[in-house]
């Protein structure tokens, strides 16, 4: 008798004791290919949990007996001889039959309506292979089976194809056309079912079960897919669901307890000692929940722990027949909250900067930062004024990082720089298919991105009036309603918004709201121009220059201190931007050109910007002279290289420019364009290669070849 004994020098003994024993019965041991074929494939999935013996009836002494948990037998008709053996069946298995994968498109190959023997080294074998191949879906040609006993010299005319499973040397001569599918497989059934009666239920054995089906040919619905399924049900529900953060009950439609996961019996201790508990036995509190129809969570007390109740009923059409609670703790819920935030961070909502970050000790710098530090203390909205340029929002940032909600998230909302059709949905969101393009899922705005923290409003005078009206309710009830909903959505968030406008001269003229003003203008802050802080520029240069700054001449600085700085602390970076690459100030310094450029209007918008590439004074824009100059060829490629140097200089601080900043820029070097003209020529230099044009806060950057050319043109 062959015996096949497997051995796992890494189990211990008591392991070893625990195996259950398989045994597989053959008639005969007449095909030893065949036969080790199956034992080996049964011991490459259960050698680590079961000894294989196997046994061959036609060996088997009259007196011999035979002991095994699991006995798995090609034929049933193989009981009536096992019976005076083994005495009892306690398991049995039946060997299904299949083939390797691989071999299947092969078969696909053989033309409709053809004869096909199948030949195997049994008539019984044979009839078994056609069952197995038409179980697997091959009817599209008609199986002869072979029958071995009825002499090599039996002719089948007209038959040009065979298959056979590794007994080739049996076909008979003259057919052309030989598949050889390889010793049948054990199907998948029979492997599950050895696992089911071994009683196994491990990672282990799950991997080498995937594994062998997908091997394997099977239909569709067979057990392969009910596996699978009931695979990842159960892990669903003892993986994650089992684990899960909330607590999660159910109840069948009498109120009588059905599951409960790991977290619920941290709430309702009583769950550990019995499963047989009654909706109103676990806690009145969830009973009276349950009297009313789905709504809203609902908060309950346990003990000393506020809990959020979210309940939902399941409901065979009409019929209610069972209810699941999800229960969160008070505590949990703060923590995902705090997960949230730092997430928000990673993604760029935060401030980064503070007013340690802000440079200069003017007196009226200084006083401005001391009445910032009050305000920030407060949760009122805070009105930010301020020249462009002089940095309103690293004063809003400062304030964000100052306040009691510097943990939360910061976000920065450039109004003038959204599309109006836009502005909406993106400050307050709104919900799937809302509008066309939508995303499905919907979307958050950024009022919700904010909340429990900051939201910077940038340049709100720019804001239209239907959508004023909507900012100020807002302000005054703190709720929201995204774009295409009718649920009102609570925010617990700060305002603080800046303009370079004079909104109490825009009010005048019709063009702002007055109530919104008054909501907008709770806290004042105006951040001072640099013309009225010349003593700060010395170190703003040296700040900027970093270590490229080797001292510069009093000459030199009396020009910076004269100058007006129309552009402020924006167009300063430019200059030292210049002097860096060029080794000297613009030309309009030199050419006597740096007088004061005060503010007589009374807007906080100095009267003229001044160019500094040029090296002449900007004409008014729509003039004959300022359509002679955006039409010259030269001034054109000019552009291009200051717009490379600005990036350039974006570059070395570690981000892009956006259009709007591009813009502002180029306008205070001295040229005045739109932002059609601006994107026609950023479009040009991106397909040269020389810059990338992110989306939205990404901005626009320079590559290496960009920063290449521009080293060439400074050459």
């Amino acid at each position: 008798m062959l015996k096949y004994m497997c051995k796992n020098p890494i189990k211990t003994l008591k392991e070893e004791l625990m195996k259950k024993k398989i045994t597989i019965v053959f008639r005969t041991d007449g095909n030893t290919e065949a036969v080790l074929s199956i034992r080996d494939t049964i011991s490459s999935v259960f050698s680590d949990y079961a000894d294989i013996d196997m046994i061959f009836l036609n060996q088997l002494e009259p007196d011999a007996k035979v002991d095994s948990d699991i006995f798995l037998i090609n034929n049933l008709s193989y009981l009536r001889e096992l019976i005076d053996h083994a005495g009892k069946f306690d398991n049995i298995s039946i060997i299904t039959r299949s083939i390797d994968r691989k071999y299947l498109d092969t078969l696909n190959e053989i033309p409709e309506g053809s004869d096909v023997l199948v030949v195997n080294d049994e008539l019984e074998s044979s009839r078994q292979t056609v069952d197995m191949l038409m179980w697997l879906g091959f009817t599209s040609f008609n199986m002869v089976p072979y029958d071995p006993d009825a002499g090599g010299g039996q002719e089948y005319p007209g038959v040009c194809y065979a298959i056979t499973p590794e007994e080739v040397p049996l076909v008979p001569a003259g057919i052309p056309n030989i598949i050889n599918i390889g010793y049948r497989k054990i199907g998948f059934n029979t492997i599950y079912h050895l696992k089911q009666a071994l009683g196994i239920d491990d990672d282990d054995i799950n991997l080498k079960l995937f594994r062998y089906a997908s091997s394997i040919a099977e239909p569709v619905n067979d057990s392969e897919y009910t596996y699978a399924g009931s695979y990842l049900k159960s892990r669903m529900l003892n993986d994650y669901i089992s684990d899960a953060a909330a607590a999660m009950v159910l109840f069948n439609h009498r109120g009588q307890l059905v599951y409960s996961n790991k977290k619920a019996e941290s709430v309702f201790p009583s769950l550990r000692d019995t499963k047989t508990q009654t909706l109103r036995e676990l806690s009145p509190q969830l009973a009276d929940i349950s009297d009313s129809a789905n709504g809203d969570d609902q908060i309950i007390s346990l003990g000393d722990k506020a809990y959020l109740v979210s309940k939902k009923q399941i409901m065979l059409e009409n019929i209610e027949v069972g209810c699941m609670y999800s229960i969160v703790d008070e505590a949990d819920i703060k923590e995902q909250e705090q997960t949230l935030n730092k997430r928000l961070v990673e993604k760029g909502l935060f401030a980064k900067y503070r007013f340690k970050d802000i440079i200069g000790e003017s007196p009226s710098l200084r006083n401005c930062i001391s009445l910032a530090k009050k305000a920030a203390k407060t949760d009122y909205t805070i009105l930010i004024k301020g020249e462009s340029g002089v940095g309103k929002e690293l004063f809003a940032q400062a304030i964000h990082n100052y306040s009691h909600r510097n943990a939360q998230p910061f976000v920065g909302v450039n109004c003038a720089a959204i599309p109006e059709n836009l502005l909406e949905s993106e400050l307050f969101g709104y919900e799937g298919g809302a509008f066309t393009g939508a995303n499905k899922n919907g979307k958050l705005g950024y009022f919700e991105r904010a909340n429990h923290g900051t939201i910077f409003l940038d340049e709100i005078g720019d804001v239209s009036a239907g959508l004023q009206s909507k900012l100020l309710r807002v302000i005054q009830e703190r709720q929201i309603m995204r774009v295409g909903s009718d649920r009102v959505i609570d925010i617990d968030v700060r305002i603080i918004a800046a303009t370079n406008k004079d909104l109490y001269k825009e009010v005048a003229d019709g063009k702002f709201r007055n109530d919104l003003y008054y909501r907008l203008n709770v806290l004042q802050i105006r951040v001072p121009p640099l013309r009225e802080r010349p003593d700060d520029i010395p170190e703003l240069f040296r700040t900027f220059m970093g270590s490229d700054y080797l001292g510069i001449g009093n000459d030199t600085m009396d020009k910076l201190k004269a100058y007006g700085w129309p552009g402020n602390i924006r167009e300063l970076e430019n200059c030292v931007l210049y002097y860096k690459t060029l080794g000297e100030l613009p030309e309009h310094f030199n050419a006597g050109l740096h007088g004061s450029c005060e503010d007589t209007s009374g807007t906080g918008v100095p009267p003229a910007d001044i160019g500094h590439t040029i090296g002449t004074p900007l004409p008014p824009a729509g003039s004959p002279a300022s359509e002679e100059i955006r039409s010259d060829q030269d001034l054109d490629e000019r552009i291009r290289k200051s717009i490379l140097l600005l990036l350039g200089r974006g570059n070395a601080l570690g981000h892009g420019l956006g259009r709007t900043v591009i813009l502002s820029q180029l306008k205070s070097m001295g040229f005045v364009i739109s932002d059609g003209q601006l994107r026609a020529i950023l479009s040009r230099l991106a397909d040269e290669g020389l810059l990338l044009i992110g989306k939205g806060r990404q901005g626009t950057k320079i590559t290496n070849l960009g920063i290449r050319k521009q080293k060439e043109v400074d050459s």
